[in-house]
């Protein structure tokens, strides 16, 4: 399953209104690129604390690290499809004032499963 790792500090109030206001066009977008189906498209936030903002070293503000899975394009990923993708947001997301930074991981070799439990039954 493909996936977005949103990164950002928890205190930053901007980001996380950018990322909220944005979140289902980021996935849109990832989709779209890797043909995907925006329904397989997770994207998982990941809140930093002021300490761990502290512990870390030349971050953007918001960093979108896209785990491709195992659907991958016919050529080996790189700089320049990261800087496509970022590109395609920026004209569609109000970036302005917003740093930030896309790493584009292919997965060749990985699986995943899940277990959705059946919904109670209504008696």
């Amino acid at each position: 399953m493909p996936h977005i790792h949103a990164i950002l500090a928890e205190d930053d109030s901007e980001v996380k209104g950018f990322l909220e206001g944005n979140r289902v066009t980021i996935v849109v977008k990832v989709a779209s690129r890797f043909g995907y189906k925006e329904g397989d498209v997770a994207l998982i936030p990941k809140l930093l604390t002021p300490a761990e903002v502290a512990l870390s070293w030349n971050m953007s503000r918001l960093m979108l690290v896209v785990d491709l899975g195992t659907r991958l394009p016919p050529y080996d990923i790189g700089d320049r499809d990261a800087e496509d993708f970022l590109l395609s947001l920026i004209k569609v997301c109000e970036m302005d004032k917003i740093n930030v930074g896309v790493w584009i991981r292919s997965m060749p070799s990985n699986g995943y499963a899940e277990h959705e439990p059946e919904p109670p039954s209504a008696a």
